[in-house]
């Protein structure tokens, strides 16, 4: 996995924040940290490797307004 070493202070907010956006230095958006992301993946992990039934993106969104239309 590709790493990015911050400084002290960068570092500092990261930890302060539930999300950072990350900027270039010409002010160009290059993505976002998200701490809670981590943990949740690392749980997604979890739940994949004990197994059961999986289900994509579309499936889930295709269930959810189900749901919605028999309410």
């Amino acid at each position: 996995m590709p790493q990015i070493v911050v400084d002290e202070q960068s570092a500092r907010i990261i930890e302060e924040s539930p999300i950072v956006e990350v900027r270039d230095l010409s002010g160009r958006l290059v993505g976002f940290i998200a701490k809670d992301l981590v943990e949740d993946f690392e749980i997604a992990k979890a739940r994949r490797a004990r197994g059961g039934p999986t289900f994509t993106t579309e499936e889930m969104w295709k269930r959810i307004h189900l749901g919605d239309e028999q309410a």
